[in-house]
């Protein structure tokens, strides 16, 4: 979740999952998830929160893991939480992702 409060930097918020193919697991984020994550953001700004969604089940990571050869699962659940958390740290790929969408940041 990408999120801008006025006068902070730009914050990619996420929650992971890695789906092992058991019995009875939820291949996806459960409404709890997702209502954990909006929860985690609200707090983390501080204050009123508007959420929009795309409801596009697939995003592109900003930075590829493309040339990775994971031995097993564990491997590229690692990756993903380390380029995410990469991003984190890069404002300027935040701001890109929320200029793209067209909306406007002032209120």
């Amino acid at each position: 979740m990408v999120c801008f409060r006025r006068g902070d930097r730009s914050r990619l918020i996420y929650s992971f999952r890695v789906h092992r193919g058991r019995k009875g697991e939820p291949k996806g984020f459960t409404w709890q998830d997702n209502r954990d994550l909006i929860v985690r953001a609200h707090n983390q700004l501080k204050g009123p929160i508007v959420l929009v969604r795309d409801n596009l089940r697939t995003h592109l990571m900003p930075q590829a893991i493309g040339n990775l050869a994971a031995a097993n699962l564990d491997q590229l659940a690692a990756a993903v939480k380390r380029s995410l958390k990469k991003t984190q740290y890069r404002p300027h790929l935040i701001d890109g992702c929320l200029i793209g969408t067209g909306l406007t940041l002032t209120s």
